[in-house]
Order: C-alpha cells, then sequence, then structure tokens
C-alpha cells in the first residue's frame, strides 16, 4: 500500500499561498517538473533509443564544445531544447534565459521565436544546466538538471549583468537528479524538500520534508579527479576530513567519478 504523499503541484499551491509574491513562479516550477520526468525517461533509454554519444550536425561532424569546453552529447542538445521551452513557454514571467550549453543568454521571445510581449515580458531569469554529467550514462552513473531563478534585474554588464548576482539573490533554485530513482530538490526560499517521481503515476510526490546537511556523517563524495582546481580552504577541508578518517576509524571515504 503506498503512503499518502503530497504531490509537488500540491505543494507549490501552498508554498505560493504562503508566500503570495512568488505566485507567478507556480506555473513555471510545474513545467519544470515535467520537463524532468521527461528527461527522466530519456536517460533511462539513452542507450536503447540511440540518444547516448557525441552530438553532430547533418554532416555528420562532431558540435563544437559548449561555454565549459566540453563536448556536446545528444542528451545535452536534446535537454536543453526541453528546460528552455520549460522556462519559456509555461507563462510570460520569465524573460530570459541562460544555459551551461549555449554562448549566450536568450530572451524567451527569442527561444519561442516570438516577437510579442507574451513572452519574455517578465520579471524573472532562469539559469541552467540541462543534464550535467552526460557522460556518466555509458558508466550507469547518475546524472542530473540544476537550475535556478532570479528577479530581473538591469545590471552591468549590458545582457549578462542580470544572471551574474550572487546566489542570495536567487528566488528559486534545485536539481532533478536521475539515477536508481529520480529525484527533484526544490528550495523557495524556506527550507528544501525533496520529490521523488512516482513513474507509475508520473508525478513527483515528496517524500524528504525539510531536508538538511547533517554534522556529521561516514562518507564523503567528492570528485578528486579535480583536486588541482580545488582552492585552499577545499584543499584544507579535504584533508581534515580524511585524516580524521583515518585517525578515529568514524569517517570512510568515497569518491564518486562524474564531470
Amino acid at each position: 500500500m503506498k503512503k499518502k504523499l503530497m504531490s509537488f503541484e500540491r505543494y507549490l499551491e501552498v508554498e505560493c499561498w504562503s508566500q503570495p509574491e512568488l505566485k507567478d513562479l507556480q506555473p513555471v516550477l510545474s513545467s519544470v517538473a515535467s520537463a524532468c520526468i521527461q528527461i527522466s525517461k530519456m536517460v533511462s533509454r539513452a542507450q536503447t533509443d540511440d540518444i547516448y554519444g557525441a552530438a553532430v550536425n547533418k554532416e555528420g561532424e562532431t558540435l563544437d564544445d559548449n561555454i565549459q569546453g566540453e563536448t556536446q552529447q545528444k542528451l545535452d542538445v536534446i535537454c536543453n531544447e526541453i528546460m528552455l521551452r520549460a522556462f519559456c513557454s509555461a507563462s510570460s514571467n520569465v524573460a530570459a534565459v541562460a544555459s551551461e550549453e549555449e554562448d549566450e543568454a536568450r530572451s524567451c521571445s527569442a527561444v519561442m521565436d516570438s516577437e510579442g510581449m507574451e513572452f519574455g515580458g517578465g520579471e524573472y531569469v532562469a539559469v541552467f544546466d540541462p543534464i550535467d554529467g552526460s557522460k556518466n550514462i555509458d558508466s550507469s552513473l547518475p546524472v542530473g538538471t540544476i537550475f535556478g531563478i532570479y528577479k530581473y534585474r538591469d545590471l552591468p554588464p549590458a545582457g549578462v549583468g542580470t544572471f551574474l548576482q550572487p546566489g542570495r539573490n536567487l528566488v528559486a533554485s534545485g536539481y532533478c537528479l536521475y539515477s536508481a530513482t529520480t529525484v527533484l530538490v526544490l528550495t523557495m526560499g524556506k527550507g528544501v524538500d525533496g520529490f521523488t517521481l512516482d513513474p507509475d503515476r508520473r508525478m513527483f510526490l515528496r517524500t524528504h520534508e525539510d531536508m538538511r546537511v547533517p554534522d556529521s556523517g561516514p562518507l564523503i563524495c567528492m570528485n578528486e579527479a579535480n583536486y588541482g582546481e580545488f582552492d585552499e580552504g577545499v584543499r584544507h577541508y579535504l584533508k581534515q576530513v580524511k585524516s580524521r578518517g583515518v585517525s578515529d576509524g568514524k569517517v570512510s571515504r568515497k569518491t564518486e567519478i562524474s564531470e
């Protein structure tokens, strides 16, 4: 017998009732959740449906690297389009979007190929990585979608300043993890909640309420292949955690291989 859990849609209703200033985000976040369900299915079928591997153009040539210098994968391109439309088509409340897979930010009017004010006149902007770690799919490792929403602000430099805001300015942010289960984690400024996808009903249900990082735990999970790129503070922290694990036997180590 399944638990009676709050649906993601009901959660949005409750949160937007308690924070009426975020009411305009309700259709946007609902659309993002639907996009994550669609991406989850694609991730699970990437190998069998031939949507895994490097993306190519009509001439069979590999596409240019993305802004991070990474080779774009087929899933990167497909999921990027899904997320662009998730943010821009749900309502007129998102003015512009910036994706890791594109060199420049785009207005929602451009995304939806519309010159009217129906798209692109909103008070929010969205940033996202449509599918982080897409190369992990070949090894059946987790991948995820990351997103954040800011209030639109006309800040320098022109065109991108509104996206380069500090994290404290986020009005909503979250990620969707595609693994053994698909979990959508979201905050709208008052706590963090997690929602697990029920594949039979094709809907997210709240399974993790008021999520917090524990003060301590038995595992650490970092991609130490990037150790040379860590700043000194992170290196120092990692050394401390490892040394405690060796000395008292209470901290074991786990390294997850990902991008």
